[in-house]
C-alpha cells in the first residue's frame, strides 16, 4: 500500500514534471465531484479544470490525483487515480490545462470510471 500515495513509491516527486511556474505536487482540484453518468453505469469523478499560464514542462505522461488532507495513517497523501495522457506532453513558455470530463457530455474522450 505504500506506493499509492504521493510522494511514494512509482510517485516519487523525481519522477514528477518540473520546470518554470510549475510546484511540485501540483494544484489543488476546486468543484470535486462523483456523479452517477447513467449512460454508461458508471460513477464519474469530475473537478474544476486545473491551468498553469506561462509555463514550461516536459515529457509529461499524466496525472496523480491524491488526497492532500491525509497526513497520517497506512498512507498519507492516498492515491485516487492516475490519469495518462495519451504520450508524452509538452509546453514552451504556454499555458497547461487538465481538463476533466463532464459525465454524459457526449464529446468527452476521458472520464474516470469506477463502473458499478
Amino acid at each position: 500500500m505504500a506506493s499509492t500515495g504521493y510522494n511514494t513509491g512509482v510517485w516519487l516527486t523525481g519522477n514528477e514534471a518540473s520546470g518554470t511556474n510549475y510546484t511540485a505536487g501540483g494544484s489543488a482540484l476546486g468543484s470535486k465531484a462523483f456523479a452517477i453518468d447513467t449512460g454508461s453505469s458508471s460513477i464519474c469523478f469530475t473537478a474544476a479544470n486545473v491551468s498553469w499560464t506561462t509555463v514550461t514542462v516536459t515529457a509529461v505522461f499524466g496525472d496523480f490525483v491524491y488526497d492532500n488532507t491525509i497526513t497520517a495513517g497506512t498512507v498519507a497523501k492516498q492515491g485516487l487515480c492516475f490519469n495518462y495522457f495519451g504520450g508524452s506532453q509538452s509546453v514552451t513558455a504556454g499555458t497547461f490545462t487538465i481538463q476533466w470530463a463532464t459525465p454524459g457530455g457526449g464529446a468527452v474522450t476521458a472520464v474516470f470510471n469506477i463502473t458499478v
